[in-house]
């Protein structure tokens, strides 16, 4: 379109600019980016972002744009791959204009050549060669720019390059006698520079200028050639290289072109020669001397261009940058063959990983940082070779390896250890090579890349591992780039929001800076100015690890500061800061003297150190005290003695013995650099002081630094004596490491004083202690030969005599001597020699019966004398009175009193010498026995239970006790309790449980009484069903005695229960117990029940009503909680309670009473007419049909028995759930539902009974989950049913639940559910919120099944795809996911019955007809059941049951994944599988409307039970082990005879046929009877099969086992 307009044309533009922008509805104009006349190029604002948009307005109005809009399209398809090429996103032509919209970048290369910080060389390599590939890529496109120029090519913050602004629409050729054209098309910036090959230009009447002036609007005026691009990008190339000075103006090209300017002048300022050559050959005048981008690229590769920018960078980057975007393959020619750069290893340049995130962006680089250092030349300095292959021993496992690294500051003292959690990050691969100078460069590139991506991560772990990355980069960086590209970043995240992102980037940039060997002037106040004010706040941080990690690094960073403060003098020295005018504006900033510099530096310094000294946490004063060494030489002596020595000795009154030890622990280091002088006046006395700390560790830690000061001879002589004096008798401490620290000091002062001293002063003072001569005073023969140490318990009991002594003469002398210690601390002169040859017999020499000893002190010594005191340990314990009695004092004065444990905000038991026990508080079940706790002590107590008594369960004894209606609680130890407590705590039973409790004063005769034959006769079943007693065992009675009923005692006139309220009445009833031997009775007191409810049981007639266990009032929680605390106080009780019911909320009575299954077995007749019990274990179904009911109008989806087996429900499509009486199949049939529900609307899709109870949860696909109770009573001669009573009901948004299942952990009552999208969830339907969420991964597919194991500690999740996946519901954390080999739908998961809690077994409905069973924990099949048509032919796929890794979620949303669930017919998948507990059979069922029973016994005896056609033969069963898996299947064969399809294999006839092939032909009439009967057979068979696909099974065992089944047209059929 340009090509027909010029400067001449007139603008008939009316209106503003922003009119214009309006007409594009979702843009608003911001302000003009240029003033160029063809186009007017704007800012605006999108919702989703700022863009560009350049505006041509159309001449004439209605001129028409089409064929370059076209063009512009095509182009913009061409370009959408080529990763440094930016197309228009948007071409809009209206009436008025066109438009070209694209996103807006904030930089383009003209003006990143004049940002700070200024490119590097390699960094400028690095876009020229972006360029070059986007040139090359868009050629090969038949693409050409047209345009090529410092504005249209953009970068990004990390240096990726962008070709944008193809300019195909501007004219080609340009007359060269009218500039005017020239500035109206291409000069946007007014700069006069011009980029345009010198062959664009004509000269008037040449032939070029003829046929411009024939075209039409839109007709091009001539081909843009790639020599002409290759041209204005060697001219970017040359500005880029010389910091932004074009090589030609418009005039300087005119002249180029007729040889009157040479360019090469500026071109030899260039200091690389390669780029030097490569832009001289790109702006030859010739332009048939100009290469192709591809030959630039092939030509300088090694040489401008290293090795790995085609290897690896490109590729890597491209795809890190647009994950969206196909990494490709770029071919080069090279010698006239051509070669396929390919990404080197997958891992890394794979286009699969979708990372438009920073945070996953960080995530990606740091799991795949290994390589990238492996290709950066970090391993190895002829890593740039020409072909770079990854070493495959390399780990490719994400996390295989997380080595932690020592970095080690070459310039700090000490060195602070960091960990690198970069997996498979070898350090110590690289600890000992040496890259060459530039060898930094691809780590500069990947630095801007991470510092880039780091702006915008939102995650604290991102920004972790970008900080271990920044410092593994760091290392390998030169000191300039150290200091302008990373320290910045690494000020911006000190700003960070978390704690711990803040604590780590003090620490990685104390470890950065450390590295730092030279700097440049620019950088040489950086720590006054710029660092230090940053880390001021980090001192008084709220965060405990923030002020414990700069506590640790404000060493590093002084000393830092003061080795840039000395190579700032070094400049100032050199004149180095005048040398250039950059350097001027900073010329002030060096005028102070190093002297007041210094002073500045370290007022800062002690302002930090000292607000971390007085700290109010211990922790960050022991961080500190790491590396107070450094500090001392950074402050100097005077400042080291008035500042650090002066705070640091105050903490050895501090209560941390952690930090007393740290102090002692870095004294060494401070008294080598304060002095001789503050190390005897100040340091020394305390170290003998805290000798007799109260923590054992510190005095070890004391000893240490004795010794270390020792060997470094900043002891004199005669202190050495004193010394050894003090210690000598730790000798005999009974602890190990106080001995060896002993031994250790004595042998090194030894070793420095003269021989005549050793044997004359030191030798008399430490033999006592010794068991033998010895020949020299060395660290091991002190150790052969030193005494047996005090024991422990005679040593702490001296210690405890020595702290509460009261007219003791024992311990007088040491009082004494610590009240006169200041007079004998310090020795001088030849006074301290004497007294100290005096004292140095005062050991063991000294005889114990010399002693004083007053009557308190002869009855303490004989008490440490029965714990094994032998008479050396007194003379032992005499030598170490001094210490013993200090110690003692150290302890006394370490306990806090009570009056400030007051004062404090909370108390602390331990410093009230009261020490804490741990008491379980657990509930008790049904029964009243106590929830046992493996990891619990064996013995518990009833709470409020005298702890004399224990709780035992009658089980083993043959009792059973007679059902009372009314709760009691027994009276006679509750009413002693009461008199001594004035409280009563009484123990409450629930309906039909006693507790017996007995003072043993009993009578020792028996009471006996007869059993009733009736009840004698079942007892064995019925005491099953019934709880059992619970005794209170008294120790002290005899095995002879017999518990009797007992004799109520008065009692008070006003009883107080467990929540204080009034019994109503102090009348005790009697309770009885049966037995064999002996009869129990107590007199209890009775509290009203929660309800009148009376269940009747009648053995006899053999029919059975639920037992209801009444919902327990909170006023009797004696019965239903028990502890393990054994006393008595009342306040303590209280307490228990108190935490039991913040543990145990209240049951809620909203759910109606708990009901439990209570069967009563039916008497049947064997073959030979003897009676059996007929259970579900040795039950098999016959197929029988009992009930057909139609009810439901649609699909049944689920069908649940009720807990007590008294009913069923089912749910189905038609939005109904409907109530079924078992009672109804024996007596009073009837075909119709007893209670339907039909307030929730929707398709119900799956129904739950919560756990023990009448009510149902159901939920809707209207995302309704609905809570109802049924309302049953038994009643003679049927059960009632009342109106169904919504109880509560929650509402899910957007999604609806597939499954649900109940549970209750005593605690929660947790309805877990799963949604059509993907979530699972845990509701607690006491407060209906939410507890927690999963969310499984939606590219899995649709959550089909779900099954938890019975302690529901992990879940199981099945899709409609085929996988598995495997949650911990403790952990609340994805496990594992797999995939069923058949990868089709899971319709349906159990657990396996016959596991125990060792194994995790899962019964796995997928498939074609197979059931499998999977070992989840080790991921493996163990047994699959299916159908074959034909032995030889179809059948289960042995081959394919090994589990299979899940793929990607691009793997599984792009390939067919789904295609084996295709070919798995509808017809042939199991829905319902049957494995009833304790029992060795499976029922299923499915699409083939077959129910099967498989027998595990023995699989031969398998049958069809109903579905099988009149003339179908009977199918046979057989078991083939492979693999380790035993396949069980059944066989369709069609050469089986048709005389065993007449008989199913259990003995039942499966169809009316009879042997009438054996006789002779019948009358006509008879003919018709048997053709009558067949057909009555043949719609008897269709009315007990089913007619659609089975959707699930159930089987109630009241009033007899019946099996039920569900099916897709809405009918229900009861089987027995």
């Amino acid at each position: 379109m340009g090509n027909n307009i010029s400067s001449a044309t007139t603008s008939i533009a009316t209106a503003g600019i922003d009119s214009y922008v309006s007409e594009l509805g979702d843009i608003e104009y911001e302000r003009s980016l240029s003033s160029a006349r063809f186009m007017k190029t704007i800012r605006g604002r999108h919702k989703e972002g700022l863009v560009v948009i350049k505006i041509f307005i159309k001449p004439e109005p209605g001129l028409s744009l089409a064929n370059v809009v076209k063009t512009l399209q095509e182009e913009k398809d061409a370009l959408s791959e080529v990763p440094n090429a930016f197309p228009y996103q948007r071409i809009i032509e209206t009436e008025k204009a066109g438009y070209l919209i694209r996103q807006y970048f904030f930089s383009s290369l003209y003006d990143r050549i004049s940002t700070r910080p200024f490119l590097n060389c390699i960094e400028k390599k690095w876009i020229t060669y972006q360029i070059l590939c986007g040139v090359h890529d868009a050629h090969t496109r038949g693409i050409y720019h047209g345009d090529i120029k410092t504005e249209n090519i953009l970068v990004t913050s990390w240096n990726w390059v962008y070709l944008a602004d193809f300019a195909g629409y501007k004219p080609t050729y340009l007359p060269e006698d009218n500039p005017a054209d020239f500035s109206f098309f291409f000069d946007t910036s007014s700069r006069r520079t011009c980029y345009i090959a010198p062959e664009r230009f004509y000269k008037p009447g040449s032939e070029i200028d003829r046929r411009k002036n024939e075209l039409e609007f839109g007709e091009k005026d001539g081909a843009i050639t790639p020599a002409m691009d290759i041209f204005s990008l060697g001219c970017v190339i040359a500005e880029l290289f010389l910091e932004g000075t074009p090589i030609f103006s418009l005039a300087q090209l005119f002249k180029y072109r007729t040889g009157e300017y040479d360019p090469c002048v500026d071109l030899e300022k260039i200091e690389d020669a390669d780029i030097r050559a490569l832009v001289k050959h790109m702006i030859h005048v010739d332009p048939s001397q100009r290469y192709t981008a591809e030959q630039y690229l092939q030509e300088w590769r090694g040489t401008a261009f290293p090795q790995y920018f085609y290897t690896f960078l490109h590729q890597y980057i491209g795809s890190v940058t647009d994950p969206h975007n196909q990494t490709r393959s770029r071919t080069l020619a090279t010698n006239g063959t051509n070669k396929t750069v390919e990404p080197q290893n997958s891992n890394i340049t794979t286009s699969t990983i979708v990372n438009t995130d920073a945070d996953e962006k960080i995530e990606r680089i740091f799991y795949e940082f290994d390589k990238i250092a492996f290709f950066l030349g970090f391993y190895s300095e002829n890593v740039q070779d020409t072909e770079i292959i990854v070493n495959n021993s390399h780990s490719d496992k994400v996390g295989e390896s997380s080595r932690p690294i020592e970095v080690s500051s070459p310039n700090a003292t000490p060195a602070l250890t960091v960990d690198l959690h970069i997996p498979n990050y070898d350090y110590f691969a690289l600890k000992n090579k040496k890259r060459k100078k530039n060898a930094d460069d691809g780590a500069l590139i990947f630095l801007s890349l991470i510092c880039a991506t780091i702006r915008n991560t939102a995650y604290p772990s991102s920004k972790l591992h970008a900080l271990d990355m920044l410092l593994a980069i760091g290392q390998h960086l030169e000191d300039e780039f150290k200091l302008d590209r990373l320290v910045p970043y690494l000020i911006a995240l000190l700003g960070d929001e978390v704690g711990l992102v803040r604590a780590s980037t003090v620490k990685t940039l104390a470890h950065l800076i450390s590295m730092v060997d030279t700097i440049t002037p620019s950088n040489a106040t950086i720590f006054p100015e710029y660092i230090m004010p940053k880390l001021r706040k980090f001192a008084t941080d709220p965060e405990i690890l923030v002020r414990i990690t700069y506590a640790q690094c404000i060493a590093i960073f002084a000393e830092t500061a003061l080795r840039f403060l000395e190579l700032t003098q070094q400049f100032k020295a050199e004149d180095y800061l005048n040398v250039t005018d950059n350097d001027a504006e900073i010329e002030g900033s060096y005028e102070a003297t190093y002297d007041a510099t210094l002073h500045d530096l370290q007022s800062i310094i002690q302002e930090q150190v000292t607000t971390l000294l007085i700290d109010t946490e211990s922790a960050v004063k022991r961080a500190l005290l790491s590396n107070i060494t450094s500090l001392c030489i950074f402050f100097g002596r005077q400042k080291a003695n008035d500042v650090l020595l002066s705070h640091m000795i105050t903490y050895l009154n501090d209560r941390d013995w952690m930090l007393r030890s740290a102090f002692f622990e870095s004294i060494v280091g401070v008294g080598t650099f304060v002095g001789g002088r503050s190390l005897e006046e100040y340091i020394l006395p305390l170290m003998i002081q805290s000798l007799s700390d109260a923590e054992e560790f510190v005095v070890e830690k004391v000893l240490n630094s004795l010794t270390s000061l020792a060997e470094l001879g900043l002891f004199q002589k005669m202190k050495l004596w004193e010394l050894i004096a003090i210690v000598s008798p730790l000798m005999c401490h009974p602890g190990i490491y106080i001995r060896y620290g002993t031994i250790a000091f004595v042998a090194s002062a030894a070793k420095l004083l003269p021989t005549t001293d050793v044997w004359c002063i030191v030798y008399p003072i430490i033999r006592p202690f010794l068991q033998a001569e010895i020949a020299e005073v060395t660290e091991l023969n002190l150790l052969e030969n030193v005494k047996e140490p005090i024991p422990r318990p005679v040593f702490d009991k001296a210690v405890s005599w020595a702290g509460k002594f009261n007219k003791s003469l024992f311990w007088k002398q040491a009082k004494e001597r610590k009240a006169n210690k200041s007079a004998s601390t310090t020795f001088s002169g030849n006074s301290s020699v004497t007294n100290l040859l005096s004292r140095r017999n005062s050991t063991l020499a000294i005889n114990a019966g010399k002693i004083s000893k007053s009557e308190e002190d002869e009855q303490n010594l004989e008490t440490m004398r029965s714990m094994g005191m032998t008479y050396e340990d007194e003379e032992k314990i005499i030598a170490m009175r001094d210490y013993i009695y200090k110690l003692s004092v150290s302890k006394m004065n370490t306990r806090p009193r009570l009056d400030e444990n007051l004062k404090m905000e909370s108390i602390v038991l331990k410093n009230l010498g009261i020490t804490p026990h741990n008491v379980f508080v657990m509930p008790t079940n049904s029964d009243g026995h106590t929830i046992r706790n493996p990891l619990l002590p064996d013995k518990t107590n009833v709470v409020g239970t005298p702890g004399l008594y224990r709780i035992k369960s009658a089980k083993s004894s043959n009792v059973s006790l007679a059902e009372q209606p009314v709760s009691r609680v027994s009276s006679d130890s509750n009413l002693q309790l009461l008199k001594a407590e004035e409280q009563a705590r009484l123990i409450s039973t629930s309906l039909r449980e006693t507790r017996i409790n007995s003072d043993g004063k009993f009578p020792s005769k028996p009471v006996s009484v007869p059993l009733q034959s009736e009840f004698a006769s079942s007892s064995t079943n019925s005491r099953k069903n019934m709880p059992n007693p619970i005794l209170i065992n008294a120790a002290y009675m005899s095995s002879q005695e017999s518990l009797v009923p007992s004799l109520s005692t008065p009692l008070r006139e006003r009883h107080i229960s467990l929540v204080k309220k009034p019994i109503e009445s102090p009348k005790a009833l009697p309770a009885t117990s049966t037995n064999t031997t002996t009869v129990i009775g107590t007199m209890e007191i009775p509290i009203p029940a929660a309800s009148k409810s009376d269940v009747s049981l009648n053995s006899i007639s053999g029919t059975a009503s639920p037992q209801v266990e009444e919902v327990p009032t909170r006023k009797n929680l004696g019965a239903f909680v028990s502890s393990t605390y054994e006393g008595n106080d009342r306040n303590v009780k209280n307490l228990l309670d108190s935490l039991y019911l913040e543990a145990f909320p209240e049951p809620m009575p909203e759910f109606g009473p708990k009901v439990t299954k209570s069967l009563v077995p039916r008497p049947g007749k064997a073959a030979k007419g003897t009676p059996v019990l007929k259970t579900i274990a040795n039950w098999r179904p016959e197929g029988t049909l009992v009930a057909h009911m139609t009810e439901h109008k649609l699909s049944i989806n689920q069908i649940c028995v009720a807990p007590d087996h008294n009913f069923f429900a089912s749910c189905s499509d038609d939005g109904t759930v409907k109530i079924w009486d078992c009672a109804r199949f024996v007596k009073n049939f009837n075909s119709r539902a007893r209670v339907t529900y039909n307030q929730q609307g929707g398709k119900i899709k799956c129904i739950t009974f919560i756990d023990s109870t009448h009510c149902i949860a159901a939920a809707s696909d209207n995302g309704s989950i609905h809570i109802f109770r049924v309302d049953y009573s038994a009643a003679v001669p049927a059960p009632k049913y009342g109106k169904l009573q919504n109880v509560k009901e929650t509402y899910l948004s957007g999604e609806y639940a597939v499954a649900m299942e109940h549970y209750d952990t005593g605690t929660e009552s947790i309805l877990l559910y799963a949604t059509s999208k993907g979530s699972i969830c845990g509701l607690d339907l006491r407060t209906m919120q939410v507890v927690w969420k999963f969310e499984n991964p939606k590219s899995h597919g649709v959550i089909t099944a779900m099954v938890s194991d019975k302690k529901h500690r992990w879940l199981l999740i099945g899709t409609s795809r085929g996988i598995f996946t495997l949650w911990d519901l403790r952990f609340r954390i994805q496990i594992r996911s797999w995939v069923h080999p058949t990868k089709s739908r899971i319709s349906r998961l159990l657990l396996h019955p016959q596991i125990g809690n060792q194994k995790w077994w899962v019964i796995v409905a997928a498939g074609k007809n197979e059931i499998s069973i999977w070992d989840i924990e080790k991921v493996e099949c163990k047994e699959v059941f299916g159908v074959r048509a034909d032995e030889k032919i179809g059948g289960v796929s042995l081959d394919m049951f090994k589990a299979v890794e899940p793929p990607g979620p691009n793997d599984i949303l792009r390939s067919a994944f789904t295609a084996h669930e295709s070919s798995f017919s509808a017809d042939n998948s199991i829905r319902a599988v049957l494995y009833p507990h304790e029992c060795s059979y499976m029922i299923t069922a499915g699409s083939d409307r077959k129910i099967r029973f498989w027998d595990n016994n023995r699989i031969e005896d398998s049958y069809v039970i109903v579905g099988s056609d009149a003339d179908e033969v009977r199918p046979t069963y057989n078991t083939r082990p492979f693999d380790g898996i035993k396949v069980h299947y059944e066989l369709l064969s069609s050469t089986t005879s048709s005389s065993q399809s007449s008989t199913h294999s259990n003995g039942h006839n499966n169809s009316n046929h009879s042997n009438s092939s054996t006789k002779r032909p019948a009358a006509n009439n008879k003919s018709y009877n048997n053709g009558k009967n067949q057909l009555i057979s043949y719609q008897q068979l269709l009315l007990k099969n089913h007619l659609d696909c089975i959707t699930d099974l159930a089987i109630t065992e009241i009033p007899h086992p019946m099996l039920i089944s569900g099916d897709r047209d809405g009918v229900i059929k009861v089987y027995k």
